[in-house]
């Protein structure tokens, strides 16, 4: 979770200076913004898409290892994985080494996340 509280710290300071990069003209301006109006937000849905799924058999809507196992088999983590190669899509038509570098640490804390799925599972 440490991970992904750094990933939300990145994310917000692209949020944050996007107003201000919308005045902007410059291909790396115009680069984030997509990133950040386009790219992020279609990728972003998958994730949420997973992270619903693995709320609704933890905390108070545990029931049961079985059920737990079973949704994160083969909800959770295939939905992860396609939130990755999303990303890593997403890499391919980026230009600018800073959206770059962004993308990258994206993807390094998106593919932990997944690693820490997989050892829920293991443990199960």
């Amino acid at each position: 979770m440490k991970t992904f509280r750094h990933f939300l710290r990145i994310l917000t300071v692209v949020v944050i200076l996007s107003p201000v990069l919308s005045a902007c003209t410059t291909p790396l301006q115009k680069e984030l913004l997509k990133y950040n109006n386009e790219d992020w937000p279609e990728a972003a849905k998958l994730e949420k898409k997973a992270l619903d799924s693995y709320s609704s058999v933890t905390g108070a809507n545990y029931k049961d290892d079985e059920t737990m196992y079973a949704v994160i088999t083969k909800e959770v983590l295939p939905t992860y994985k396609a939130f990755i190669e999303k990303l890593e899509s997403i890499s391919k038509n980026l230009t600018e080494e800073k959206v770059i570098k962004l993308n990258e640490e994206c993807i390094k804390i998106t593919k932990q996340q997944y690693l820490g799925f997989e050892t829920i599972v293991e443990a199960l």
